[in-house]
């Protein structure tokens, strides 16, 4: 009986150790060309108000969801705040925008236990914008290090949906201008 429980409270200080001391940091990079220019793409970008538009993170996805914004319309210091079933808890708010270049967001998840940086930039090509998200950020303790697989796939899947519906948008306003 003691040799069970023993072999329970090392399996159980082996997992927690590892949730603790592994690898927590995640980096998801995901690039699109989209045929818009820049200054159609920015304000789908710049102004949080206009995410519900194409981000994933929306009413669509958790209908029970409470989105608010706060601060200026567009900038450093606009904010968008989520709380649902689904979506869960979370804060976005603009650190830095230049309507030319992208926007630099500070992200906190489930009242601050996960914080993230997340980059948006965009660049004119010939054909239009090449459109950057960089998304990095540290899962929680304990246990942060046994789901960042997870996280990251999951988080690259809906990164890559919120930019194809990003790119959509711009590019169906772009041609309406043609």
């Amino acid at each position: 009986m003691r040799l069970l429980a023993l072999g329970l409270l090392l399996s159980t200080v082996a997992v927690l150790a590892f949730g603790t001391l592994g690898p927590r940091s995640w980096r998801v990079e995901r690039k699109v060309a989209i045929a818009a220019p820049p200054s159609l793409l920015a304000p789908f970008v710049v102004e949080l108000s206009r995410w519900g538009e194409w981000c994933v993170w929306t009413k669509a996805r958790d209908p029970l969801a409470r989105l608010t914004l706060s601060g200026p319309d567009e900038g450093p210091g606009s904010s968008r705040q989520w709380l649902g079933p689904k979506v869960g808890t979370g804060r976005a708010t603009v650190r830095s925008a230049e309507p030319d270049a992208g926007v630099l967001l500070d992200v906190e998840l489930e009242h601050g236990r996960a914080r993230a940086e997340v980059a948006l930039t965009w660049r004119g090509t010939q054909d239009g914008t090449e459109l950057t998200w960089r998304d990095r950020g540290e899962l929680p303790s304990p246990l942060g290090a046994w789901f960042l697989e997870d996280y990251e796939a999951a988080l690259g899947r809906d990164v890559e949906a919120s930019l194809a519906a990003l790119r959509t948008l711009a590019e169906a306003e772009a041609g309406g201008r043609r």
